[in-house]
């Protein structure tokens, strides 16, 4: 039981490096533009994901076409169970 424990809270905590890494690799076939990430850290009691410094940027990979200094997205788990998107 220790042990399942131990490794639960290792996938937790090495996660959002995970994730990050993913993201800046991949963002070119995912949504066909490059992407730049400071940080991204996760809160699993809030459920809210965090990213920072976020830059998209243009086709020639040199101009940005949106930043942000601290986007904030709020998961909300149980309407992502349901297939439930809102955006406000």
């Amino acid at each position: 039981m220790l042990t399942v424990t131990i490794i639960v809270f290792l996938i937790l905590f090495l996660a959002p490096g995970i994730a990050k890494c993913f993201a800046v690799k991949k963002s070119k076939e995912l949504i066909g533009r490059q992407i730049s990430l400071e940080k991204l850290k996760i809160n699993y009691f809030t459920s809210t994901i965090r990213l920072i410094d976020f830059k998209i940027f243009e086709a020639d990979k040199k101009d940005v076409f949106v930043s942000f200094d601290t986007l904030l997205v709020n998961l909300a788990p149980l309407r992502l169970i349901k297939n439930e998107k809102v955006v406000e």
